[in-house]
């Protein structure tokens, strides 16, 4: 598959992967409503024949937020 890094585009390959942990972050809003979010991860790209500069692969991620019932005070 095609995708666009550092202003190219180049080539990806998808990566399967199993999440191990999707937690939720809370935050306290100054009204007293806590705001439940995380970040959910939905595709795993690798970029074909690139690398950071400790040599490891590079990884393009995509994801989607997802937001729980407010909690309200």
């Amino acid at each position: 598959m095609k995708i666009q890094f550092n202003g190219k585009t180049v080539e990806g390959k998808i990566v399967e992967f199993t999440p191990r942990t999707e937690n939720f972050n809370e935050y306290q809003l100054m009204n007293g409503v806590v705001l439940k979010m995380k970040t959910v991860v939905t595709q795993i790209i690798e970029v074909v024949g690139e690398t950071n500069p400790d040599g490891q692969p590079v990884y393009a991620v995509k994801s989607q937020p997802v937001f729980a019932p407010l909690d309200m005070p």
